[in-house]
């Protein structure tokens, strides 16, 4: 074999290792690319989670207690008559005003994510989902419903913990 053989021989090799490590590179590349994408998509659904169905639902539910602590039956009993009927008043105006559209808005997010948050596994959800049809309909006809499902104060502690967990998943 002559000098001439050897170096082509040789560029050849060069040629295929370089053409191998332009096809391993451009695999690399790809996989990388895909994972970052995948992993930027999940974020971006968690995302949408967080701002479109986690937060404003704890939004409602933390107005809704916080209007029931200040202005709710509790604070009526035990009144003077005059001030009984002034605070019932208010208070009939505010669960009109804000508390039952909140109720139903938050029935309307929970129906419109059933799917997504998988809240047929979630019976806290379902409790209270059923808690927003049973309150805004009780003032129309006093129903068994509303006793069966009534307001939970761990609704709150319950979601704030899964939008934890969720935050977390956004991480990984």
């Amino acid at each position: 074999m002559n000098d001439d053989q050897m170096s082509n021989i040789i560029a050849l090799i060069a040629i295929a290792i370089s053409v191998l490590s332009a096809i391993a590179v451009t695999y690399l590349s790809a996989w990388v690319t895909y994972r970052n994408d995948k992993r930027n998509r999940k974020r971006e659904y968690i995302n949408n989670l967080l701002q479109e169905f986690y937060g404003p639902l704890l939004s409602v539910l933390t107005e809704n207690s916080t209007l029931y602590k200040e202005f709710g039956p509790p604070t009526i009993i035990g009144r003077s008559v005059e001030i009984a009927a002034a605070n019932g008043d208010r208070w009939n105006s505010i669960k009109e005003d804000v508390i039952i559209p909140n109720l139903k808005f938050a029935r309307s997010l929970l129906q419109k994510y059933w799917i997504q948050i998988d809240i047929g596994k979630k019976q806290y959800l379902k409790d209270l989902m059923l808690h927003c049809t049973a309150f805004s309909e009780y003032d129309k006809a006093p129903n068994e419903m509303y006793s069966k499902y009534k307001y939970d104060t761990n609704w709150y502690s319950k979601l704030a913990n899964e939008i934890e967990e969720v935050k977390k998943e956004s991480v990984l």
